[in-house]
């Protein structure tokens, strides 16, 4: 989907990130870990870090992102996916 909508991924972003990576980006299966990553990669390629960035930090004090489980160790790795490849697309 995020491939398919490209830009367009935008304003559902904040429902992919607490919905989806935050939790399953560390789950002990490896698949599913790998698989949550790349969804963080892709969104890092097509959306802007300066729209991301403010909101993974939003996220820090959301009590619903803060209850899921390594939330912290999760929102880093999220957010090293979604820096890396953000610079690929986005250099400035």
């Amino acid at each position: 989907m995020i491939v398919c909508a490209e830009n367009a991924i935008k304003p559902h972003c904040p429902e992919i990130l607490k919905s989806v990576i935050y939790k399953l980006i560390l789950d002990e299966e490896p698949e599913i870990a790998e698989r949550t990553y790349k969804i963080a990669e892709l969104l890092g390629y097509y959306v802007p870090t300066e729209y991301l960035l403010p909101l993974i930090i939003s996220h820090l004090n959301d009590t619903e992102s803060r209850n899921t489980p390594k939330f912290v160790s999760s929102g880093l790795t999220a957010f090293s996916a979604v820096i890396l490849h953000s610079t690929k697309r986005f250099p400035d």
